[in-house]
């Protein structure tokens, strides 16, 4: 579940809210948590067999455009991630984008 701030962001951009932040609010880490649970559960259903790369890829790279800006390490991080999962099939690692996730 995330939290829906698209949504709200959408209804205020047609209230004729202007937002100069390059698409990106200020973050969202129940969104972030959110990819990432999905990611992480894309992943393991490919154990099993089925594998939507893509999938993975974008939920990656989704929750690093909701990172908080404040929080550059776990930008990083999950562009990171997302490329070497993307080039070369690497997994990321969970615990440590969770914990990056909680500072």
């Amino acid at each position: 579940m995330s939290c829906g701030c698209n949504k709200t962001r959408k209804m205020e951009m047609k209230k004729g809210h202007v937002f100069d932040d390059g698409g990106n609010t200020a973050g969202c880490v129940d969104c972030v948590k959110s990819h990432l649970t999905t990611a992480r559960n894309i992943i393991k259903d490919a154990i099993r067999g089925r594998v939507d790369r893509y999938r993975v890829v974008w939920h990656l790279a989704s929750a690093a455009n909701k990172a908080p800006k404040s929080n550059r390490d776990l930008f990083e991080a999950l562009l990171d991630a997302r490329r070497k999962f993307q080039r070369d099939g690497v997994i990321p690692d969970w615990d440590i984008l969770i914990q990056l996730l909680s500072r």
